[in-house]
């Protein structure tokens, strides 16, 4: 497994745009490629995964992630890298608080964010672009 420095059309090409476990066509690259991100690549270099932060201000970031759905043969390396950039986010960007918006319904991404320490700090009824309801879960720190 290998990372890299978040490229144009990571997240949006190949693969990723056939099979994503979670997609939001809303993410605007632009924010993406001024702002911290990396891709996961397989030995292959497939992309495996694509995440990083947008910084809304100093010290917050509200963070991105697109992962392919047959992660489980990379389940293992995905979270310790994946972890390992969650704490380069805080110490190196600066940002303190990373929250992301999770619709209500993505019981993978619930689950995700909870195992990278992120707390549900509210409901949100209506948020996302298809009227869904979305959690708004944030971590504080490492």
């Amino acid at each position: 497994m290998k990372v890299r420095e978040y490229q144009k059309g990571d997240a949006f090409n190949g693969y990723m745009a056939k099979e994503p476990l979670v997609c939001n066509k809303f993410l605007d690259e632009t924010a993406i490629l001024n702002n911290p991100g990396w891709t996961i690549l397989d030995n292959n270099d497939n992309i495996i995964a694509s995440g990083g932060a947008i910084q809304l201000w100093p010290g917050v970031g509200e963070i991105w992630m697109l992962v392919r759905r047959d992660l489980k043969d990379y389940r293992i390396s995905f979270v310790k890298t994946a972890k390992f950039k969650h704490r380069e986010l805080v110490e190196r960007y600066g940002m303190l608080r990373l929250q992301a918006i999770v619709n209500v319904n993505f019981a993978e991404g619930i689950t995700m964010a909870r195992m990278f320490g992120f707390r549900c700090e509210g409901y949100l009824h209506c948020f996302l672009p298809d009227g869904s309801d979305a959690l708004l879960f944030a971590s504080i720190g490492v």
